[in-house]
């Protein structure tokens, strides 16, 4: 007859939201952070209820995981401990408030484990499983108000006075997207960047003002930008779980450039004409160039062919070879 009624009362609470007023023994206040390592342990009882409170962004949150490890002396009253889900709470829970008016949208009962966990969706796809040990609320909770109401409450009557003492082990976590953002920006020196393409991974993008945001993967990725205008550019960033990874891509013109080092006393002849800018990037213009170095009477000289979109490096050095020979 026991079990029959409280299969009565599980189908009556799964197909319906009922709103009512209760009261709690106490409040336990969580602020869920986005971080993987990220988790809080509170100590309720089976009258008490725990406020969970979001961050404004849960892009990277597929849910929240409550972990209960169930004294031996509540588990072996089976069926006679539930926790429910409420939404639209009022007033807005506090630590001295104890009386409550809201939404009820699921009821588990807790089973008659020492441990068990419950799984809370606030994404529409992700990838919760559920087993023996771990229980997921299909329904995603309103949280428009900002946090998770999650009521622990006796069922049943006859349970002893000392049940209603012991403390349930509760542990909150987040369980994050295995994703993270890329904050990509693309950049150049005119006034107004021209038409480019972006690839990640192989895969077009669209870049809208040279600037997108894109939920990519954990690990490593590949951004290319090409452009009919610009140098092609490559860079491979690291993508970390639920963070933002800033990437700043600056755009070269398609000018050749020419960077001359030489160590100090050494004059340089571009074209036969001297040259000055050492260790800077200069244009030059597409054909054949000679560059001379010259030290004291020793002179060396080098004839270098320039292409668009290239840049060239003419590097002198001294250098000082010591052998032993038998």
């Amino acid at each position: 007859m026991r079990k029959f009624l409280l299969f009565l009362l599980i189908c009556l609470f799964s197909s319906q939201v009922f709103s009512e007023q209760f009261r709690v023994g106490q409040i336990h206040s969580v602020d869920l952070q986005i971080q993987p390592d990220f988790k809080v342990l509170k100590n309720a009882k089976i009258i008490d209820a725990i406020a969970i409170h979001l961050p404004e962004d849960k892009t990277f949150i597929d849910a929240v995981e409550i972990k209960m490890e169930i004294p031996e002396s509540i588990a072996y009253w089976r069926d006679s401990v539930a926790c429910s889900l409420y939404e639209k709470i009022t007033p807005e829970p506090t630590e001295s408030q104890i009386d409550y008016f809201g939404n009820r949208t699921n009821l588990q009962i807790l089973p008659g484990k020492l441990s068990w966990i419950l799984q809370i969706p606030l994404a529409k796809y992700n990838e919760l499983k559920s087993d023996q040990y771990v229980t997921r609320i299909q329904k995603i909770p309103d949280v428009s108000n900002g946090f998770l109401f999650v009521r622990l409450h006796p069922i049943m009557k006859g349970m002893p006075d000392e049940v209603f003492e012991k403390n349930i082990k509760v542990t909150i976590t987040p369980v994050l997207k295995n994703k993270g953002l890329l904050n990509l920006s693309v950049v150049s020196q005119d006034e107004q960047l021209q038409n480019c393409s972006l690839f990640i991974d192989e895969q077009p993008y669209n870049l809208i003002e040279g600037n997108v945001k894109i939920i990519l993967d954990t690990g490593l990725h590949n951004v290319s930008v090409i452009s009919e205008f610009y140098r092609s550019e490559v860079r491979t960033i690291r993508i970390d779980q639920a963070k933002k990874s800033d990437l700043v891509v600056e755009l070269k013109s398609l000018d050749p450039t020419l960077i001359v080092t030489a160590p100090d006393g050494v004059k340089i002849f571009l074209d036969e004409e001297e040259f000055f800018d050492i260790n800077k990037e200069v244009k030059i213009a597409e054909g054949e160039h000679k560059v001379r170095f010259s030290v004291g009477e020793y002179d060396i000289t080098r004839t270098l062919t320039v292409i668009k979109g290239k840049t060239y490096k003419a590097d002198f050095t001294l250098d000082l070879q010591i052998t032993e020979e038998n």
